[in-house]
């Protein structure tokens, strides 16, 4: 039977999203193997490379487009080569060690060429990209709601969890969520399907507050949605009915549980309180910048036990808990130029989008992680992917707006 490339294309796009999402934590990638020789989630990266070949082997007479990202997501690889010779240099770490933990970021970064090129000659449109991140983020609402309110009776879900609260923390990855909801707030900006984006938000941010209680990501969502309300132009009656609802709403999210501990954690009264920490890891990360200012510490295989003593996690001091501060010690300011680089990129393409298409998705989206940037960086660290399906889309509508 002969396989369509536009299947192949659309299939292989929906295949690595869920590899990407953790198979919705319904199994464990990492641990489960194929036919007893590679795990489950090394099969998907595999398939995913070969898909990027295909789709570009398969295109390569057809016309390309301008890919405006193309010099930023070649220099990642610039990026995992430095940060591993690093490595090497200061502590011996293979230079394996330090490349293999960086595959899924360079892959899912890679996919980029791809997806540009087959949004460009209209493969599959931007409504097709669209309609896949819905349906698959509609199944992750429906399996992470269910979960919760189904723990103590049932758990499906292979994920960490510990009762911080009074109530069970589920440690799920929101970044492709968090993508839904900013489609949804803009479509409401645009005051299309209004009820049925309204509940998508409202899910999505229970997502965030009762099931994962993600402090800091519930502050740079709403600090993002907040200025996307402060910019929303021609909202008019809508604008106003949505502020009036907000009141009441405002008034439960503030009394919440998960809400009051954010209070409480600035104030430095929390039981849960993680300030101090990361604190120290900022400290720890500013003096080895120091020393090393352009390439930083190197990237870290925990697995290496030198490069893990001089990382300081055995402190419980972990890269992942101090965003950029984190990922400056993995590249040093080389890293951090490059983030620089690919948000002033974003922005230069998302504010013309937004005013000459009225879409505020990639203007909005990209303020909730340099808000949360300080203490999170979960774009590069969970899912680059989505940073991947976030630029492919801008791209279509910047060549709409010119």
């Amino acid at each position: 039977m002969k396989i369509k490339v536009t299947t192949l294309a659309g299939w292989g796009l929906i295949a690595t999203i869920i590899a990407s999402e953790n198979f919705f934590y319904l199994v464990v990638g990492d641990s489960t193997r194929v036919m007893g020789v590679i795990s489950l989630n090394d099969l998907f990266v595999l398939l995913a490379i070969l898909w990027i070949g295909l789709i570009m082997f398969m295109y390569r007479n057809q016309p390309n487009p301008i890919y405006h990202f193309k010099w930023i997501i070649l220099f990642s690889l610039v990026l995992m080569m430095t940060s591993s010779l690093q490595s090497y240099l200061l502590y011996g770490q293979d230079l394996i060690m330090g490349i293999r933990p960086q595959r899924y970021w360079l892959v899912w970064a890679f996919m980029y060429f791809p997806i540009s090129k087959l949004l460009f000659l209209k493969r599959f449109t931007y409504e097709e990209v669209q309609k896949t991140i819905f349906i698959i983020g509609t199944l992750e609402l429906i399996i992470y709601i269910s979960q919760y309110l189904l723990l103590g009776q049932i758990q499906y879900l292979n994920v960490s969890s510990n009762d911080v609260y009074s109530t069970t923390r589920l440690y799920i990855n929101n970044i492709f969520l968090n993508l839904l909801l900013f489609i949804n707030l803009d479509r409401l900006f645009n005051k299309k399907k209004v009820i049925k984006s309204t509940l998508y938000i409202i899910a999505i941010l229970f997502v965030i507050i009762i099931v994962g209680k993600m402090r800091m990501t519930f502050i740079s969502v709403s600090g993002a949605i907040i200025i996307g309300f402060i910019m929303w132009r021609k909202g008019g009656l809508l604008k106003l009915l949505t502020f009036l609802m907000l009141f009441p709403s405002l008034s439960i999210i503030l009394n919440l549980e998960e809400i009051q501990a954010i209070f409480l954690t600035l104030k430095g009264e929390s039981t849960v309180n993680t300030l101090n920490i990361r604190e120290v890891g900022r400290e720890f990360y500013f003096s080895i910048l120091k020393q090393h200012p352009v390439l930083g510490g190197g990237y870290i295989n925990t697995q290496w036990e030198p490069a893990a003593i001089a990382s300081r996690v055995y402190d419980r001091i972990f890269w992942v808990d101090n965003g950029i501060f984190g990922f400056a010690y993995f590249y040093g300011l080389l890293g951090v130029a490059w983030v620089i680089a690919l948000f002033r990129k974003i922005y230069i393409m998302a504010w013309k989008v937004k005013r000459n298409l009225n879409c505020y998705l990639f203007f909005i989206m990209p303020l909730y992680w340099i808000i949360a940037m300080p203490t999170e960086l979960h774009w590069y660290y969970n899912s680059f992917l989505v940073v991947t399906l976030l630029i492919c889309m801008l791209e279509v509508k910047y060549r709409e707006s010119c």
